[in-house]
């Protein structure tokens, strides 16, 4: 019986095999650890892990806020978990058919994935500072993604440079706020502590410093399900700040 990740990438797989499409700019030599197989799925480890990165998003996007509790956070107003599930789940079946595929689109689409959850990241914080009109998050969100993937469609070895910025200016407005009473602060300082441990793992098997090809345990692999784990710490964070009444929503 296939596999999920087996459905999803043979409806995209060309009738000849991944060898006659264009292959990711990192292929052969750099794509990480992990061996690369012939089939479907090329590197199993680091593409059956990219789907931590749904389960997650399934997980918060039905958890619904206690209908008991007189306020709610900014995070379930205006479409905004919505959004951060969708980012998640983007990032997900992006890695996976990068993963399963090392092709050019693979790796365009993994990328744009996890400058969608950066671009949402530096955007709703902008938007908890200033307390700007939703059109315009939606708008800054919208041409940010548009102007990034440009970018990395043209040039795609700015891709974790541009990344690694995004993600960088998205952590300023959040500090630049300072920290308030009503966070609870532990959700984001667990959520880069897991990040800055998943970082390091990405560096070591990309490196191939430590690195055992045909192992089931990658390096990759663990940075997937690390920076899932790190997303729920976010939102986590999001909905402990409760500063927006039902009465309000109304």
């Amino acid at each position: 019986m296939k596999t999920i990740a087996e459905i999803f990438t043979s409806l995209l797989v060309p009738m000849n095999g991944w060898e006659t499409v264009r292959s990711a700019s990192c292929f052969p030599e750099q794509c990480f650890c992990e061996a690369v197989h012939e089939g479907f799925i090329r590197q199993p480890a680091n593409t059956y892990s990219s789907l931590s990165f749904c389960l997650i998003a399934l997980i918060l996007y039905f958890s619904k806020p206690k209908s008991a509790a007189k306020e709610i956070s900014f995070f379930h107003h205006k479409g905004f978990l919505r959004m951060y599930c969708l980012s998640l789940i983007w990032i997900g079946l992006g890695s996976m058919y990068y993963h399963a595929s090392l092709s050019w689109l693979g790796q365009f689409l993994d990328v744009t994935g996890m400058n969608l959850y950066a671009v949402f990241l530096l955007v709703f914080h902008l938007y908890q500072k200033y307390k700007f009109s939703p059109i315009r998050f939606y708008s800054y969100y919208l041409l940010l993604n548009l102007f990034a993937a440009a970018l990395i469609w043209i040039f795609p070895e700015t891709r974790r440079y541009l990344f690694a910025i995004i993600l960088l200016f998205s952590l300023l407005p959040l500090f630049a706020n300072k920290v308030k009473n009503n966070f609870q602060t532990k959700w984001i300082f667990l959520a880069l502590s897991v990040q800055s441990i998943a970082l390091i793992l990405w560096y070591l098997d990309l490196k191939k410093i430590i690195c055992y090809q045909d192992s089931i345990l990658q390096g990759h692999a663990i940075w997937h399900l690390f920076g899932a784990l790190a997303s729920y710490f976010v939102y986590r964070y999001y909905i402990s700040e409760k500063i927006i009444s039902h009465q309000s929503l109304n």
